[in-house]
């Protein structure tokens, strides 16, 4: 696959597999990875497609708010690594060259990378406001490392950022949706922003009406931990 195919690809992952937190908010896991879900069920996902697909891909770590808790995908095509930051809950459907800085806009948000020395840094901007939200190592770690860490994000002692408050955002047509709480942001490239307060509706209602995702299959598929 070229670069332009694994794009179109990612894409189609932002538009059938959405970034959310209801896995910890509701406090159950996934039997499926094809509903979706935070950074490790969205990265694995796309992983094992292009696995399948012959594609050179490899499990990466990354810093968020200093922190090294943010898993996304190193894929070759080329010669040239590319950053794919596929289980960010922005609209990030480009990849990263990590030989080169890069910036697009995708649905009225700008993603800009900068590289340094041992690693790189990928800002968003929305609105003239830029802000660092990954910073991804050159030095690759171990994957069974990574795949450990994933395993245990379900740990009772996990304090990640997402148990008591609801993410959803998927691209919905021609525009990104992201629902934080009761909070809807609409973002679209022509229209701007636009911010619909959901009070009065339930969390499935919400979801059941603006997004594309099977909330009676999501239930089906995770199980409640224990």
């Amino acid at each position: 696959m070229n670069k332009e195919q694994v794009e179109q690809l990612i894409l189609n992952e932002f538009m059938a597999v959405p970034f959310h937190s209801l896995y910890f908010y509701l406090r159950r896991r996934p039997v499926s990875l094809a509903y979706g879900g935070t950074c490790s069920d969205k990265v694995l996902h796309l992983y094992s497609k292009l696995l399948e697909l012959g594609v050179k891909v490899q499990l990466q770590t990354s810093y968020m708010n200093d922190v090294e808790s943010h898993r996304l995908l190193l894929i070759k095509i080329g010669g040239i690594d590319y950053i794919a930051d596929i289980g960010n809950g922005w609209p990030s459907i480009k990849m990263f060259p990590t030989n080169e800085d890069y910036t697009y806009c995708a649905f009225g948000v700008g993603f800009h990378s900068r590289i340094f020395d041992d690693h790189v840094k990928i800002y968003r901007e929305i609105d003239g406001f830029k802000k660092l939200v990954v910073d991804v190592p050159t030095v690759v770690k171990d994957e069974a490392l990574i795949m450990r860490d994933i395993e245990c994000r379900f740990n009772k002692d996990n304090n990640g950022p997402f148990l008591d408050t609801v993410r959803f955002g998927q691209v919905v047509g021609d525009r990104y949706l992201y629902l934080k709480d009761k909070t809807l942001f609409v973002y679209a490239e022509e229209q701007g922003l636009e911010v619909i307060s959901m009070d009065g509706l339930s969390l499935f209602e919400i979801i059941d009406q603006y997004f594309y995702f099977d909330t009676k299959g999501f239930m089906e598929k995770s199980i409640a931990l224990l």
